[in-house]
């Protein structure tokens, strides 16, 4: 299994001063297999009342790893087997 670390974070701010993304950068590599990913956070992916200046490191990391779980799961049909 790849152990994939947050190796970084980046705010995009706007002309505003306003934090309008927040970037979280994984890395990982295993057994002669890796993966490196760079996961946007927008305010439409956090809970109401929210904002992105509101965010911890930890809550940004957690964020960050949903985006990539849900970006690199592999459907499967009724059956079990994957649809890619």
């Amino acid at each position: 299994m790849l152990d994939i670390k947050l190796t970084g974070i980046n705010y995009r701010i706007d002309e505003n001063g306003n934090t309008t993304e927040v970037g979280a950068s994984f890395s990982g590599y295993a057994n002669g297999e890796n993966v490196n990913a760079n996961m946007v956070i927008s305010a439409a992916d956090l809970e109401e009342g929210t904002t992105l200046d509101d965010l911890s490191r930890k809550q940004i990391e957690a964020a960050g790893r949903k985006k990539l779980t849900d970006a690199v799961a592999v459907p499967e049909t009724e059956s079990g087997e994957t649809t890619n």
